[in-house]
């Protein structure tokens, strides 16, 4: 690793999402409730977001200790876009869950 390579964390990239699939899989074949699907899209998305917010914490980093470029415009543009959608899942997880929530009474 030269001066001029951004240092990245380990662990960071696609395992994430597919580690969160697994994680969500039924093991007895069952179908999957709105709230679990709801859970899984909103983890995806979480993940997603850590993995760009990373990607723009390591370019800047790289910037302004190697003079790099920094961060990529359309990394921004991504990353902001991410954000909304996750914020939407959590509502939707939110929502799925007060509807499990009522159907017990």
């Amino acid at each position: 690793m030269t001066d001029r390579t951004p240092r990245r964390p380990s662990g960071i990239g696609r395992t994430a999402k597919w580690s969160a699939i697994r994680s969500m899989r039924s093991t007895s074949g069952e179908i999957r409730t709105r709230e679990a699907e709801a859970r899984l899209a909103w983890t995806i998305a979480v993940r997603e977001r850590e993995t760009l917010q990373a990607r723009i914490v390591y370019a800047f980093r790289d910037h302004v200790e190697a003079g790099g470029p920094g961060p990529a415009e359309a990394d921004l543009a991504l990353f902001a876009q991410v954000a909304v959608a996750e914020q939407r899942m959590a509502l939707a997880l939110a929502r799925a869950r007060s509807t499990v929530a009522t159907r017990r009474r």
